[in-house]
Formats: C-alpha cells, sequence, structure tokens
C-alpha cells in the first residue's frame, strides 16, 4: 500500500480547486478520495463553487467533495 503524505493532499487540493493548475485524472489515483476529503473539510462552499463554476472540477467531483462538506447526520436511535 503506497503512504499518502498530507503534504502532497493538501497540494494537490490547492492545484485543483484553487489555482484550476490540475485535474483529478491528472493526479495520482490513490490520492483522488483524500483530496476530495480535505477540501470539503477544508474549503468553504464558495471555494468549491469556484472551482466547479470556472470547469477545475466535473459536477460528478463537486458532489463527491460536499459530501464531506456536509456529512449525513445520522438520527439518535430511540
Amino acid at each position: 500500500m503506497t503512504p499518502i503524505y498530507q503534504s502532497l493532499v493538501i497540494a494537490y487540493a490547492k492545484a485543483i480547486y484553487r489555482d484550476g493548475t490540475r485535474r483529478f485524472p491528472e493526479i495520482r489515483q490513490e490520492y483522488v478520495p483524500h483530496v476530495k476529503k480535505y477540501a470539503g473539510e477544508n474549503y468553504t462552499e464558495t471555494e468549491i463553487l469556484r472551482a466547479l463554476d470556472l470547469t477545475y472540477i466535473t459536477p460528478d467531483e463537486f458532489n463527491d467533495t460536499m459530501v464531506f462538506k456536509n456529512p449525513p447526520v445520522e438520527e439518535p436511535q430511540p
């Protein structure tokens, strides 16, 4: 199993969501879910929407990212 480096996750997220200098198909595929999770947890909804509007990310990538922004809330069991 390849180790995941947090510094690379952060760099990929910045390059994809903020700068638009990279796309998900261009990065190492084992990093994709980590980058989406990082962006969802650390970037504002406005930043993520901007990336979508500028076509830095696709609608599917947007949806995958927003899952981490608004995780589903489990109902407490009675």
